[in-house]
């Protein structure tokens, strides 16, 4: 070897020595995570350690590609072993994602311990898988670079062309093809592209940076430098005999998976514009002292910051707290309507909640969703575990056919109307007054409602038309709301509830039954007797547009109101749904305070 190529293989030594004191430290920062609580500064600096790690890993594989398997028929070994950890590295980002979903879904009973077990499994097999076979990649390429002369291996044993590596190379390709897709949803809001998958990609953003790097490094090991090192058949997959254009070629593989990868960090980019905007709405209704309003013994309770890498990769944990599932409220024929309530272990008045209530109503456009595990339970135990009542309720729901898999309880589907739902919420605050509150030591002087999509609609109404005369009688007179927090909240009737599929939910329209459409918009609701209001909306959102909750926060202030509207630059509908992720994190930093500050 040449000088120069001397120097910087033993650069590559050194930083593949560096590379494995990373990753035994994720080893470390993943373990510990299961052993002990984690102080703020502690569980941030590990948080970054994992990112930092993984970013290494990223940096190891393309200077080992570049400068030591400069050819196809030598280090055959290390060319595995390449191979070996770009797809452990894939599946582990995989097995996270997975572990953070199933976190955010469980409950409670006997079903949570095994559900948390399987999560904390998938979770640290992930982080392990990649790490170990990172630092076994490091380990080898510090073997083999060691060596004086290079010995050449034979390639029959790692063919390129096998069929293997050619579904291999098929499917990156179509992931390569998705993450286009992909970069095109997160960037546009366009209504006929799916809205689905919108809720999802920037929830999982920070994960989806390294799957399209990792992919776009697995296809530029795939494509041979050297047109003599196979044989082309008619047959074969991309024929590219010019070595120009097949360096070309590899080179625009690689850059698209970078670009892709760069699309895919603004999600997180956006967290201090979030968080700088969240600021301005809470100095403008509370001051710019607001903070010294929260007594600092209740500080231990609440999130240290807005966000968390740590928090990111390894999730909000379950928090301790009372759950009783199931309790029967409504029954009338065929429908029966339950409710399940989180409330605290110790006693409510200690703690900042100081047994308020928060009532939950789910979204579902109407005419699917549930409670409990449909609902964000994680959020509902972290409320419980501060000191508040939450009930998270069901209601009933319109008619509606639905072939896709749908885990809504057949009990609650019926040719319900708007009026109906408000009934049968206005119902369960009656149910308060005389039983549900008593039992559960909530206090009926401070309530909150709190719902998201169809169901921030139903709280807007409930909340914004309380002591509203068309809603007479429907509410219970003993309850005093302190607050109204309403997620991607849907608004003008006319536009919702006069469409074919949604006809049946007000009777009439808006030229024969105006008030109807009129009463059931929550901007036309507000008065001076509403309590404070905490908006959640992503600027990306399809199905429920931004202009929704800015009308909502245009009437209240219009009459001198406190509305505190947070905004997530590339937040769409649903994306407070995985609560590790940057815009739920922020998100219930500020809910947390926003109650304090309200009850």
């Amino acid at each position: 070897m040449n000088k120069s190529r001397t120097s910087i293989i033993r650069i590559i030594q050194y930083y593949c020595e560096l590379n494995i004191i990373i990753n035994f430290l994720t080893i470390c920062c993943v373990l510990i995570n299961y052993i002990c609580i984690l102080s703020y500064f502690l569980s941030n600096l590990f948080g970054y350690i994992i990112l930092i790690s993984w970013l290494s890993n990223i940096i190891l594989l393309i200077l080992i590609d570049k400068f030591v398997i400069k050819e196809r028929d030598i280090k055959i070994k290390l060319n595995k072993s390449s191979y070996q950890f770009l797809i452990t590295f894939f599946l582990g980002i995989f097995l996270i994602i997975g572990s953070i979903t199933i976190s955010n879904l469980i409950i409670t009973g006997i079903s949570f311990t095994i559900w948390i077990f399987i999560s904390n499994m998938l979770q640290i097999i992930g982080f392990l898988i990649i790490s170990i076979f990172s630092i076994k990649l490091s380990y080898e390429s510090i073997l083999f670079t060691s060596k004086d002369k290079i010995v050449k291996e034979i390639i029959d044993n790692f063919n390129i062309q096998s069929k293997g590596k050619k579904i291999v190379k098929l499917f990156c390709f179509i992931i390569g093809v998705s993450g286009i897709y992909f970069v095109i949803i997160l960037l546009l809001p366009l209504e006929f592209l799916s809205p689905e998958l919108a809720m999802i990609i920037p929830q999982v953003s920070v994960f989806l940076i390294f799957l399209f790097i990792i992919n776009s490094l697995i296809l530029f090991k795939l494509i041979p430098k050297d047109r003599n090192k196979i044989e082309y058949k008619k047959n074969s997959f991309f024929k590219i005999k010019s070595l120009t254009n097949r360096k070309r070629y590899r080179q625009g593989l690689l850059s698209m998976g970078f670009i892709l990868s760069f699309f895919f960090t603004l999600p997180l980019l956006s967290t201090p514009f979030s968080i700088i905007h969240a600021e301005k709405e809470f100095n403008d209704v509370y001051g710019e002292n607001w903070r010294e309003l929260i007594p600092s013994n209740f500080n231990s309770f609440f999130l240290e910051s807005q966000f968390n890498m740590y928090s990111y990769f390894m999730g909000i944990p379950h928090k301790e707290c009372n759950i009783i599932l199931d309790t029967l409220y409504y029954e009338n024929n065929n429908t029966k309507l339950f409710f399940d309530v989180y409330f605290p272990k110790g006693l409510g008045e200690e703690l900042p909640g100081n047994n308020s209530i928060i009532i939950k109503i789910h979204g579902g456009a109407w005419k699917i969703g549930d409670k409990g595990i449909l609902n964000n339970p994680v959020i509902s135990k972290y409320l419980a575990n501060q000191g508040y009542i939450v009930f998270d309720i069901q209601y009933g729901l319109m008619a509606f056919q639905n072939i896709n898999l749908d885990l809504t309880p057949e009990y609650v589907k019926g040719n319900f109307t708007l009026h109906d739902m408000i009934f049968q919420i206005g119902y369960f605050t009656k149910q308060l007054e005389s039983t549900y509150a008593t039992e559960y030591n909530g206090n009926l002087n401070s309530v909150f409602i709190m719902g998201s999509s169809a169901g921030g609609h139903l709280a807007s109404i409930v909340g914004l038309g309380y002591d509203d005369p068309y809603f007479a009688g429907n509410f219970s007179s003993a309850i005093t709301l302190k607050g109204i927090i309403p997620l991607y909240p849907p608004n003008s009737a006319n536009y919702y509830f006069n469409r074919y599929e949604y006809k049946n939910l007000i009777p009439g329209d808006p030229i024969t039954n105006p008030l109807a459409y009129q009463k059931f918009t929550p901007s036309n609701l507000v008065s001076l007797n509403d309590p404070s209001v905490l908006i959640y909306q992503g600027t990306q959102d399809r199905l429920v547009p931004p202009i929704n909750s800015e009308q909502i926060e245009n009437a209240l202030e219009d009459i001198g109101k406190d509305c505190i509207r947070l905004m997530f630059p590339f937040a769409t509908h649903c994306n407070d749904f995985l609560t590790n992720n940057n815009f739920a994190q922020v998100w219930l930093y500020y809910l947390e305070r926003f109650l304090y500050l309200s009850r």
